[in-house]
């Protein structure tokens, strides 16, 4: 069934206005009166409607009933990757979103390569929310995840401090993942931080940082990964681990 986002969605909404890009995808999929639909917010209410009218404004679509909400894990993961150039951010949010993660935080690192000064991130942010919210539809997920951004590690690392598990992934070794997440075994954690660098790697200061804000040292192995190829690979490696795979 064809999925469409409406922000301001309730549980008390009776009926339902597309437009925009959504009202230019139902006429792309040729949708007419009658076609039952899936509507989301993106904060994990999910609805079936039915499509009563469509004009060149908008379509009409009349709420039928709550379906349960689909494709979210019991493990909330916030990623924090240091801000990567060209497409690699875009990427990282796609795939992440894909497998689950909740919020992703993009941080300006001492190795980061990129320009980011405010009115080109305010730009980048646009882009990548609206990069989320398309993969969340494709993989029927309820939830879109919250894509921002933050000069420094050191704010970023705020984003992640109620985690009950912070997993750094350093290019210099560490620990195996399943070794320091043995300890859980018996109950499995609801929240879990993911640390990634950019593409330069940690300087030895935001290695310090990390550490002091609760961060235990990982590695995923031998080889050296490419930030956006070890920010999927975390991921999925977690919810192997502790999640839903």
């Amino acid at each position: 069934m064809r999925r469409f986002f409406i922000e301001d969605l309730t549980a008390s909404t009776t009926e339902a206005a597309l437009s925009g890009d959504e009202l230019r995808h139902v006429m792309v999929l040729r949708l007419t009166e009658g076609d039952e639909v899936s509507l989301f917010n993106g904060r994990g209410l999910e609805v079936l409607g039915k499509i009563t009218s469509i004009t060149k404004e908008l379509a009409r679509v009349s709420i039928i009933s709550t379906t349960e909400p689909c494709g979210e894990s019991t493990l909330k993961i916030t990623l924090l990757a240091g801000l990567s150039k060209a497409h690699k951010p875009e990427l990282i949010i796609q795939k992440a979103t894909e497998l689950g993660v909740n919020a992703i935080v993009f941080y300006s690192a001492g190795r980061s390569v990129p320009d980011v000064s405010a009115r080109k991130i305010d730009t980048k942010l646009l882009r990548w929310r609206s990069v989320a919210l398309e993969a969340a539809k494709q993989c029927r997920r309820s939830i879109v995840p919250l894509v921002t951004f933050e000069q420094g590690l050191a704010k970023a690392l705020r984003a992640a401090a109620s985690a009950e598990v912070k997993i750094f992934f350093y290019e210099d070794g560490g620990r195996v993942v399943a070794d320091i997440l043995s300890v859980h075994k018996g109950s499995l954690p609801q929240s879990a931080a993911i640390l990634i660098g950019p593409e330069g790697g940690f300087t030895e200061a935001e290695r310090a940082s990390a550490l002091d804000a609760g961060f235990t040292e990982a590695t995923l192995g031998p080889r050296i990964l490419r930030t956006e190829t070890a920010a999927i690979v975390s991921v999925a490696l977690l919810q192997h681990l502790l999640g839903d795979f």
